[in-house]
Order: structure tokens, then sequence, then C-alpha cells
């Protein structure tokens, strides 16, 4: 359980901030006018079902012919692979970079959406007030954007929580256990090693109490924290 906590506090929140950072981009600037185009661009990994982003994966990270060691040679001028799916902290990197890759425009996404609702007369008065952009972020977009962040936090802490298909398609939960997270090592114990269907359907409870837990939490202190 501390491995798939410890996936959860990284994962999440870089989504959250890149997410963040690409909604604001699509919002204004140059940006802006290719934000049809970058819509249909954000779909595209959130299209691809997780055991095909574990192939892809392993295609990409592959020692003797991925794409990362064609790079890394190229800028190291190493001709020495690194072997990123057999060192057991890289690989826990690895499938944290696919994490990242296909759900951050999930959040960019919702997080387009909750800044589209922010009223533009209130923007235009407060900048009469102020230009700080952080001044802005606190006391006018951000109270628009906190559905939209509770939606993502609750949305992807029980997609993290229940995340096998990618993991067990690029590692099989290997070197060791070094990628096993917790839905990985619950099918070990009931279903591929010891066959302890008691233990393992206890552990699924669990997982299920902390993900309610989680959520309501969410709920409690974001959603309705303005209200508190």
């Amino acid at each position: 359980i501390g491995r798939t906590l410890f996936y959860l506090a990284v994962a999440l929140p870089i989504q959250i901030v890149l997410g963040l950072a690409i909604a604001f981009m699509l919002q204004r600037g140059a940006w802006a006018r290719l934000r049809g185009f970058a819509r249909v661009m954000l779909v595209i990994p959130l299209a691809m079902t997780p055991v095909v982003t574990g192939l892809i994966g392993r295609l990409i990270f592959n020692q003797e012919f991925g794409v990362a060691n064609f790079v890394q040679k190229g800028l190291t001028g190493n001709p020495i692979g690194t072997e990123w799916l057999g060192n057991p902290v890289l690989a826990f990197v690895t499938i944290l970079l696919l994490e990242i890759w296909q759900w951050t425009p999930f959040a960019a996404l919702i997080f387009l959406s909750g800044l589209t609702a922010v009223p533009v007369e209130v923007e235009e008065a407060a900048t009469l007030e102020t230009r700080s952009f952080w001044v802005m972020l606190r006391s006018i977009q951000f109270p628009f954007l906190l559905p939209a962040l509770t939606a993502i936090l609750i949305l992807r802490t029980a997609d993290i929580l229940k995340q096998f298909d990618m993991v067990y398609t690029l590692t099989s939960g290997g070197p060791g256990s070094s990628t096993e997270l917790i839905n990985l090592y619950i099918t070990r114990i009931g279903l591929r090693g010891a066959f302890d269907q008691g233990v393992a359907s206890a552990q699924a409870i669990l997982m299920l109490v902390l993900t309610t837990v989680l959520s309501r939490m969410y709920i409690r202190y974001l959603y309705k924290g303005d209200d508190a």
C-alpha cells in the first residue's frame, strides 16, 4: 500500500499542476487560437486503453531499440542504452511518466472548462484593480476551479488506486516487486500465488474504504470549503 500511495502522491499533483498550466495556455495568448486543435490532440492519450499505453511504453523504453535510449545516446554519446525496465528505480519512474503523459490531458480539459465558466466581466473588473496573475488566480478564478479540482482529485485518485492494466502490461510488477502496486499485489495473493481469496478480498475492501474516505475529504475540504 505504501508504494501505491507514493505513486498517487507523486503522479496526482504533477498531473494537476501541468493540467492547470496547459489550461491557462489555451485560455489566453497565442495558444488560444489553437484551442480547438489542442483539444483534439489532448483527447488522443485519453482514447488509448491502459494496455495499449503499456505496450507503447515497452517500445519506447526498450533497451535495444527504444526511443528513450535513442535520445539518451544522442545527448550523452554513451553507446550503452539504459535498462529502463530492468532497474527498480527507473522502472517505477517509467510507469509514473506514462501515467502522467496519459492523464494530464484529462486534468487540462477539466480545468479549461472551469476557466471558461469565469465571467468575463468579473475578470475585466478585477484587472482594473490588479495585474498580478496570482491575485487573479486566488481571488477570481480559483473559486470557479474548485469543482473541477474536486472532480479531478476524486476520479484520478480512484483510477490510480485501481491501476492494473498499464503496469501489468509494461512491467508485470517487476523487476522484483518494485512496481507492484496494490491491485497487482491483490491479484497475486488471490489468483496467482497463494490463492488466498479471503486476504485478497479483505485488501480489496480496504482499498474501497480508502477511496471513499479520500473522496469524502476532497468534497468536504475543497468543494464545500468556501461554505465552511
